[in-house]
């Protein structure tokens, strides 16, 4: 049985974003009738005709993932369950998730 690092977790975290954003473009990207579509992780592929419909269904996805508070959601769930107070989450920065919307460079 592998040993279990603390650093382990934000990355299994993250992957786990990654695939719930995944899901949800794709699946929002079938409701739009797109053609053949390919994923691989974090790698996102459509035919060229819908490339432009990708760009903008996987940054409105990160959006709607990222617009809702995931740690502190997480942070409760946990508390259900453990019997000693957990610390707080990470203060947030001040980057705002809607600049997404418009960043020419959140996938290529």
């Amino acid at each position: 049985m592998a040993v279990r690092r603390a650093s382990d977790r934000a990355a299994n975290l993250i992957h786990s974003f990654d695939a719930a954003m995944l899901q949800d473009t794709m699946t929002r990207m079938l409701v739009k009738d797109a053609g053949p579509m390919s994923f691989v992780h974090d790698s996102y592929g459509a035919t060229a005709g819908d490339m432009d419909d990708m760009a903008v269904t996987l940054r409105e996805s990160a959006v709607t993932i990222y617009s809702d508070d995931q740690l502190g959601d997480l942070r409760e769930w946990f508390g259900k369950f453990v019997k000693k107070e957990l610390p707080p989450v990470p203060t947030y920065g001040s980057m705002s998730v809607n600049e997404v919307s418009t960043s020419p460079y959140f996938f290529a």
